[in-house]
This record gives structure tokens, C-alpha cells and sequence, in this order.
């Protein structure tokens, strides 16, 4: 497969980023983050936690302004965990914002909603709200998500490519000549020490930790939480002959499982990709159980691997919404930057 051969689908699943335990967890993390403030902008819903935005500031030009963002979102100021088909799972929510976006203009310079399900009906709402506030609207940035559908595993292997199969499936023999192959999944009390060797592998490869020590608190937090709503974590090894060489950071959550993190020994082996044969066997397994498979978004550090073994891709979206003075020096910033070319 190819990118431009994966099918795009306008349907995304269900999002573990929108469920009351990722919210939850990401205000008890960062509520507390410097020059950053929380608002409760609906309360049609007291349970509803999709209605807590917060205040950042934004510079543009060494002009500072006001970026309001939905609680559970990153942004270039406040960098957390990346969330993704975002959505306003409750109607009632959308409308509150939109009304505060519209009596409350002093407060905000710009509504930024990052990597945004599908939905004709947000953009159609934005779209009016920026004529009757005289804002500017853009798409900050169009992302691809990589998933996998349900199906069976035979049905999905015709699929690949013979290189792509072999690389993910077919080299297990290779790698069983190198000694005992075991998988297991370890407790999630156990998170500690899965997340010292999931950083010890990512320090070896890129000289940094993939989780700082805020950033495993808080995914801890979830996972802890998520149980609760059938957020099911799966903090996947591969041992070979008793050494963990390679890991998987997964949960499985309404139909699908989901990658978030992965790591391996770089020169373990040179004859096969542990980190490919580890997905496959994640992969297989998940199909197998009747879900599907989604790798989020992102292409690899080296090539965008998840477009040859996905079978669907589904668009997220960057909204932004600006008006007064940062819609103008946009247009400035646009034209100038444009102009040095």
C-alpha cells in the first residue's frame, strides 16, 4: 500500500481523548501549569467535562494574545500528550461555546481546536460564527490517522504488499533462531518500570526520554481512571531469551485498540525489525478479537510506515478562529512571510 492508495473514511471511532478519564486526569496534571486558566464554559451538563477550556497566552510578532483551547488539547505553549479525533460528543457543549464565543470577545484572540474529527456540522457553525464576529477562519493544519478496519487476519495480509507482509509477519522465524520468543503484557501496576524502559530504549535511539516524568503521571492517571469506562491498557514486551527488546504502549477502548507509544532495542537484531514484528503480533492479535487496529496520526521518523499496513485513513483537522488584532497580523505575518520568498 501506498499513501495515496489508503482509502479515506469521514467516520472516526469513538475517541479514548474524549472520555471522562483523559479529561480528568489532564486537569488534575496541568490545571496548575503557569499563565494558563480554566473555564467552564457550559453547564447544561454538570458531568459534562468537555466543556472546560482554557486560557494561553499566544505571541505573534512579540504582540501577546489571548488562544482558548479545549481542556486535554496540546498547544505550542503547553506541550501535553497529543489527543486526537476530537469532537463535541455533546451538542449542548458546542452551542455554550459558540455563545461565548460570541458575548465574550474581550477574553479570547483566537479558539484553536486541534486535530478535529470529521464534522460538517463544526465547520458549518464556524464558518457563521466567523461572519458574525468578523473573524478569520483557517485550517491550520490537515492530518491523516491510520487505522486498520476489523476483518480477518487472512483477508488483511492478501492486502499488503510482499515486502511490507514479510517485514510484519513473515520474518518470525528469523527472529526465533535468535532464542526464545515471548510476548506478555504487564500489570499496570507495573507502570513504573514499563516506563523506564520505554525511555532507556528511546534515549539509545534519539538521545531523549519519551516520557517525562509530568507526562507518565498524567498517562498513568488515565489508564488508572479509564478502567472505569473500558479503557483497557496494554503495556506489551517482547522478550527474546529473557531480554525485553522490544515494547508496546497500547489501549483498547469501544471496538478499537490503539497504539500510543512503542520502543526497541536498535541493534538487537539485525536480520528482522523487532518494533515491526512486535506490531504484527499486536496487530494479529487485535484482529483476531474482532477490532480494529488504529496507529493515530503521524508518518515515522523515517517514512511513513503506517500508510503500508493501513486499510483506512481518516482526516483530523486544525481549526483556527481569530479575530481583531491577530486575524490582521495574521494576514500580515502571511503576507510578509510570502513576500521573502
Amino acid at each position: 500500500m501506498s499513501d495515496q492508495s489508503v482509502p479515506v473514511v469521514y467516520e472516526s471511532p469513538k475517541s479514548p481523548f474524549k472520555t471522562r478519564a483523559w479529561l480528568n486526569a489532564w486537569l488534575s496534571t496541568y490545571s496548575d501549569s503557569a499563565n494558563i486558566r480554566v473555564l467552564t464554559l457550559t453547564h447544561s451538563n454538570a458531568e459534562c467535562f468537555e466543556g472546560n477550556f482554557y486560557l494561553s497566552p499566544l505571541k505573534m510578532r512579540g504582540v501577546r494574545f489571548e488562544q482558548l483551547v479545549p481542556v486535554g488539547c496540546s498547544n505550542n505553549y503547553l506541550a501535553t500528550p497529543r489527543s486526537e479525533y476530537n469532537c463535541f460528543n455533546d451538542v449542548a457543549v458546542l452551542g455554550d461555546l459558540l455563545n461565548y464565543l460570541r458575548k465574550s470577545r474581550s477574553t479570547w484572540h483566537q479558539l484553536y481546536l486541534p486535530d478535529m474529527s470529521p464534522s460538517a456540522e463544526l465547520e458549518e457553525e464556524l464558518v457563521k460564527l466567523s461572519r458574525e464576529t468578523r473573524s478569520m477562519l483557517s485550517q491550520a493544519k490537515c492530518d491523516l490517522s491510520y487505522r486498520i478496519a476489523p476483518m480477518a487476519v487472512e483477508s488483511y495480509l492478501a492486502q499488503l504488499s510482499r515486502s511490507t507482509r514479510a517485514r510484519y509477519f513473515g520474518n518470525r522465524k528469523r527472529l526465533s533462531q535468535l532464542g526464545e520468543v515471548q510476548l506478555r503484557s504487564l500489570h499496570l501496576n507495573n507502570w513504573g518500570d514499563f516506563v523506564e524502559i520505554l525511555n532507556r530504549m528511546h534515549r539509545n535511539r534519539w538521545m531523549q526520554d519519551c516520557y517525562s516524568q509530568e507526562t507518565a503521571q498524567f498517562m498513568h492517571a488515565f489508564l488508572s481512571e479509564g478502567l472505569a469506562e473500558g479503557v483497557q491498557p496494554q503495556l506489551s514486551v517482547m522478550e527474546v531469551e529473557g531480554t525485553i527488546c522490544s515494547v508496546l504502549l497500547d489501549i483498547t477502548y469501544a471496538g478499537t485498540r490503539y497504539n500510543l507509544q512503542s520502543g526497541f532495542i536498535e541493534r538487537f537484531a539485525t536480520s528482522v525489525q523487532l518494533g515491526s514484528l512486535h506490531l504484527g503480533y499486536a496487530i494479529e492479535e487485535a484482529l483476531n478479537l474482532g477490532l480494529g487496529y488504529d496507529f493515530l496520526a503521524g508518518t515515522g521518523r523515517k517514512d511513513n510506515y503506517k500508510a503500508k499496513i493501513a486499510t483506512q485513513c481518516v482526516p483530523l483537522t486544525t481549526y483556527r478562529l481569530e479575530r481583531g488584532l491577530l486575524g490582521y497580523a495574521r494576514k500580515v505575518n502571511q503576507w510578509i512571510t510570502r513576500g521573502s520568498h
